[in-house]
């Protein structure tokens, strides 16, 4: 299959490889199953990749003109599906029909055949598409919750600007200074005073 445009975002060139994936790994199992399988055929037409169809659906083993039918009375793929003209798996030129490659993955979700091996594909594909949106929503929240924490910061460093040269505000921001610091005085010596008794412990355990 084609590899994704350089101009694509990460995460639909993540999304997309996946589901490839899926594809190609099913089809290759076809393949080992059935050894008159053919590969998948696709043509670079004006920088848009054209898969065609009938060697999907021998390779699934799913009716091919029954789901050539269905793709012309799709709402959707019915506009986009065209007759290119490809070089067959006999080695011969025949005009074939196509679907643009974004758009395979979605047709495969439309066929209904009982093939143990298309629904396993179906599952696997659906969890794809769930861990991509799911994910992208939490990057979504992720991101906005970074955004805020920039607006803080840039609120803070404005008003500690102003209050920087009100003498009660100084005033506080060196109690919290004196504050801190005491407490990490006191930290110290409960610290050392640990240390001590454990020594206490040891000298009196090696005495009996």
């Amino acid at each position: 299959m084609p590899k994704y445009n350089k101009n694509q975002t990460s995460a639909a060139l993540t999304l997309r490889n996946n589901l490839e994936s899926q594809l190609d790994s099913y089809i290759e199992d076809q393949h080992c199953a059935n050894e008159t399988a053919t590969a998948v055929i696709s043509l670079l037409v004006d920088g848009q990749w054209w898969v065609a169809i009938k060697p999907i659906c021998e390779a699934l083993n799913v009716h091919y003109k029954h789901q050539a039918e269905s793709i012309k009375e799709d709402v959707i793929l019915g506009q986009l599906s065209r007759s290119q003209g490809m070089v067959a798996a006999d080695g011969r030129l025949r005009n074939m029909t196509c679907l643009p490659e974004k758009y395979i993955y979605g047709w495969l979700f439309s066929i209904q055949s009982d093939s143990t091996g298309l629904i396993e594909y179906k599952k696997e594909c659906y969890d794809i598409l769930y861990d991509h949106f799911h994910g992208g929503i939490r990057e979504k929240k992720i991101s906005e919750k970074l955004d805020r924490t920039a607006q803080i910061e840039i609120l803070n460093k404005k008003i500690e600007g102003k209050l920087s040269l009100d003498v009660d505000y100084i005033k506080v921001k060196e109690l919290e200074a004196e504050n801190i610091r005491i407490g990490k005085e006191i930290a110290m010596l409960e610290k050392e005073d640990q240390s001590i008794q454990l020594n206490m412990f040891r000298e009196k355990y090696q005495e009996n």
